[in-house]
């Protein structure tokens, strides 16, 4: 039962639906359940996803057992067998989930193929990346003879054979000491027998999730901070040693937050949200065309003991003489999450105000307030705030902890806070986003000449209640573009979010007015 045009799983009841399957208890106990609208009866399971039109007809929208979620993407595996299928040299495709390891939950997409001619991983791999995003080309490429079969000549998927990870053929050992290190790390969190130094820890499986226990792993083994931030500049093994050798100096806390200076387009600049870090950001790396520069702005508060602005346009002031440092001239593309897309929107006003063209405007989930002042809130809260992507268990259990020191080390147990943030860094991030939750309540936006690209969280949205993006139609003369994001409010920087974020700027035109959501 759901609301119509809500996609769900069907079921099937009635006169017509068999008892069973022949002596296959369980698969019968699975498939064929107790049907809860009559008494006696049952209903049969068909992994068939659907959902109602208005008209009353059912829509069909694939299998509840071809969809995976792997780190946080959905993924329809049938997708990306048509793709490799599309490859001339291949013949069938099937490509399923699987962990690297028994004892991992860690799961990746492993594709077996069986061809008309002779398959180079290499090629295909080189096939899909140039027609899907990254997170949807396998892992490891298997090629059979033929695709195992049942003996009623259905595909045998437990019969697929794990894949080698690694072509060892490519392997190129470690040259330093150094290296050997790293590659020892890189190994030992993907579940390898060894890494290449010039293998990148993505294209081997490597995730955000992966990377922080990476970061873990090198912090034990050397004593080097590497930042997330890092790992997507240098992801293998050769390329972060040479960064640790000519730059062992952490540069995490400095206020404009280079994640790619390479390329001639105009630079994207992205505001921190309300807990003044914008590591969050460093995902768009791989999401965001590589010949766009991109820029993180964070809170001046980790450098410049004091630093409060008495509103957001004195913040937004700042922040605009900062980033004509890097770009003294527009045009000026702005990005903001939450709190960060009001500074964003304030910047652009003033920006125009002096002249200059704003032409891309991107708001990530960010609401306008609602009036009422903000109260004083207690440091769980405020914890929760700061580092968006703790988990809601881990929220709750902060509630249940007495002291300051107790908190703070379960936020480093559970690996949110890497080792060179001190309890200092903290306590100051802490009050920055007391500091900015209250500029977020007071902010009045100014009128904005302009089109906005806004991609909304559904999952946080209130059910009933009018869509926080029509506030913003109100603010402009020109198209706001809603995008709509599968996620919560705090789930928009994920690898996942980040990658749906990529794709949809980049299908869309500047001005994009003929694109404009109402």
């Amino acid at each position: 039962l759901v609301p119509v045009g809500a996609v769900g799983e069907l079921y099937i009841g009635g006169a017509g639906v068999a008892r069973g399957y022949l002596n296959r208890a369980d698969l019968t106990a699975e498939r064929f359940l107790d049907d809860p609208f009559v008494q006696g009866a049952r209903m049969y399971r068909t992994g068939d996803l659907a959902r109602y039109r208005a008209d009353g007809n059912l829509e069909f929208l694939g299998r509840n057992d071809h969809q995976v979620k792997i780190r946080g993407f959905r993924i329809e595996l049938g997708e990306i067998e048509a793709q490799i299928a599309s490859h001339p040299a291949v013949r069938e495709a099937v490509v399923i989930a699987r962990a690297r390891q028994q004892d991992t939950q860690d799961q990746q997409l492993v594709a077996y193929v069986t061809g008309t001619a002779e398959i180079n991983a290499s090629a295909l791999r080189e096939h899909l990346a140039s027609r899907l995003p990254d997170y949807m080309v396998p892992s490891a490429f298997v090629v059979l003879d033929a695709l195992p079969l049942t003996p009623n000549g259905k595909l045998d998927r437990r019969a697929l054979p794990n894949p080698q990870w690694q072509r060892l053929d490519t392997y190129v050992a470690p040259r330093s000491s150094l290296e050997h290190a790293l590659a020892q790390c890189f190994a030992s969190v993907l579940g390898l027998e060894r890494v290449s130094v010039f293998d990148n820890f993505f294209a081997l499986g490597g995730h955000s999730l992966l990377a922080v226990q990476l970061m873990a792993h090198i912090d034990a083994k050397l004593g080097q901070n590497v930042s997330i931030r890092v790992l997507f500049s240098a992801p293998s093994v050769a390329e972060l040693a040479d960064h640790l050798n000519t730059a062992p100096s952490n540069t995490e806390f400095d206020t404009i937050l280079p994640i790619r200076t390479s390329g001639d387009g105009a630079p994207l600049f992205c505001i921190h949200p309300v807990g003044g870090l914008a590591w969050s950001y460093a995902g768009l790396a791989q999401s965001i065309e590589g010949n766009r520069p991109i820029y993180a702005l964070q809170t001046p508060a980790l450098q410049q003991p004091g630093y409060g602005p008495a509103n957001i346009a004195e913040m937004a002031t700042d922040y605009i003489a900062r980033i004509r440092n890097i770009q003294p001239q527009g045009p000026y593309r702005l990005l903001g999450w939450s709190f960060g897309g009001l500074v964003a929107y304030e910047m652009a006003t003033q920006l125009q105000n002096l002249g200059e063209t704003v032409d891309q405007l991107v708001l990530l989930d960010s609401r306008l307030p609602d009036g009422r002042e903000a109260h004083e809130f207690d440091e769980c809260t405020l914890m929760t705030a700061t580092f968006p992507n703790m988990s809601q268990d881990l929220s709750i259990a902060l509630r249940d902890m007495q002291t300051t020191s107790e908190r703070v080390d379960a936020l480093r147990e559970h690996r949110l806070i890497p080792s060179y943030i001190t309890d200092r860094h903290l306590m100051t991030l802490i009050d920055a986003t007391q500091r900015n939750m209250h500029l977020q309540s007071t902010f009045a936006p100014k009128h904005f000449c302009g089109d906005i690209v806004y991609f909304t969280a559904t999952r946080s949205e209130a059910p009933g209640q009018p869509r926080y993006v029509s506030e913003w139609r109100e603010q402009v003369d020109g198209s706001v573009v809603n995008c709509d994001i599968d996620c919560a409010h705090a789930e928009m920087c994920l690898p996942s979010s980040l990658a749906t974020i990529g794709q949809n700027l980049a299908s869309l035109n500047i001005p994009m007015r003929s694109s404009e959501s109402r």
